[in-house]
């Protein structure tokens, strides 16, 4: 089965020179390449507009690793009255924050035992036509 062709960079700038689009095999599949571990990750659809500024839109793949622990300005995914939400992580201290990134929805407080992190976005996965 043919597989994708790795061809080089492209310049989101200036534009670069570049000798020829031969290319090579990628070998690999999509998700053999940006899944670290398979048995903990999970692809989940997004469903809304509350990320659109960090350019996470309705639509889109986002792939969740589970066995990642959530650090401070993550985005993660949280189960909260019984749901799923996509939001960045702040911490402070003792205090979680799920923040949005539209500028327009509040942000949610969680509890400090409150264990509802269920996952860190390591990547996204966008269609374009």
């Amino acid at each position: 089965q043919p597989k994708a062709k790795l061809i080089g960079v492209v310049q989101a700038g200036f534009p670069i020179h570049s000798d020829g689009f031969e290319g090579e095999n990628l070998n690999m599949s999509l998700d053999e390449l940006i899944v670290r571990n398979p048995v903990s990750t999970f692809f989940m659809r997004v469903s809304g507009l509350s990320m659109k500024n960090i350019g996470i839109f309705e639509g889109d793949l986002v792939v969740v690793d589970r066995s990642r622990g959530a650090k401070n300005g993550d985005v993660v995914v949280c189960y909260l009255d019984q749901g799923f939400t996509l939001k960045r992580l702040q911490t402070n201290g003792k205090e979680a924050r799920l923040i949005a990134e539209d500028g327009l929805m509040p942000e949610l407080k969680l509890g400090a035992d409150d264990d509802t992190v269920w996952g860190v976005v390591t990547a996204v996965v966008r269609q374009l036509h």
